[in-house]
């Protein structure tokens, strides 16, 4: 057993429950469970949005005694991924790593070369899975704040409303330019925004680097060696926190 106050395990919750004694919503009572906490152990339950709150276990029944809300501050920098859909599980595994970086929003595209094809009717349900997968790694690495995925859309949907100071950079594979040129080439001032753009399997064409050309994207390249889908989603968000002092506390 924990004990109370000893915040042993952080589990999702949205909305949190008011301060004050009540039942610990179905959804998260169950995570409680499969993790065996015990009547006496300190919950510590977040939203996602920034806001948490302590829980200390009152019965087998998962009544708790909840703390006051505390508000935490989202980072002053943000980093979004546009990822173009990949094939097989490698989408699980880009969301949980690149949430445990600290993105701040993931966009799915449909590129020309992009062989997953979302089946529409199971999209939504899709979605809800790959947020439940956020919000775990969220969990986890300790973050305040779980990246919000967006459903797929065309790459020119998704990139364009990107803020229009924000670092706008397209990975791509028969680029020459390095990162560090396209982030600070033109800069004194770092962004609040960065936005990256993963092609799939196959890599953005030459077509679709021109189009982002026209809505500010400047290409880049991660190295000299042609890097997985999955490598380089988490490659490029974590050089890119980097270069905006996140990655260093």
């Amino acid at each position: 057993m924990g004990g109370v106050g000893v915040a042993r395990v952080r589990l999702f919750c949205r909305p949190l429950p008011p301060e004050g004694e009540g039942a610990l919503p179905d959804a998260t009572a169950h995570h409680a469970r499969v993790l065996r906490i015990a009547v006496g152990d300190r919950l510590r339950l977040f939203d996602g949005l920034g806001e948490e709150c302590d829980a200390d276990v009152l019965d087998a029944g998962f009544m708790c005694r909840f703390g006051v809300h505390e508000r935490l501050a989202a980072r002053a920098r943000r980093v979004t991924l546009v990822l173009a859909l990949p094939k097989g599980k490698k989408l699980d595994t880009i969301i949980r790593m690149v949430t445990e970086l600290g993105v701040h929003a993931i966009h799915l595209v449909i590129t020309e070369r992009t062989v997953a094809r979302p089946d529409l009717q199971r999209g939504e349900h899709r979605v809800e899975r790959l947020q439940r997968i956020a919000e775990e790694a969220c969990a986890q690495s300790r973050q305040t704040h779980a990246p919000v995925i967006h459903a797929p859309q065309t790459l020119s949907e998704a990139c364009r409303v990107a803020p229009p100071e924000a670092w706008k950079i397209a990975l791509w594979e028969e680029s020459t330019t390095p990162l560090d040129d396209v982030c600070f080439g033109a800069r004194d001032v770092l962004p609040e925004d960065a936005w990256l753009v993963i092609g799939p399997e196959g890599g953005l064409s030459s077509h679709e680097v021109e189009q982002l050309g026209a809505l500010g994207y400047a290409h880049a390249t991660l190295g000299a060696t042609v890097l997985r889908v999955d490598t380089a989603a988490v490659t490029a968000v974590g050089a890119v926190l980097d270069r905006l002092g996140l990655l260093c506390r």
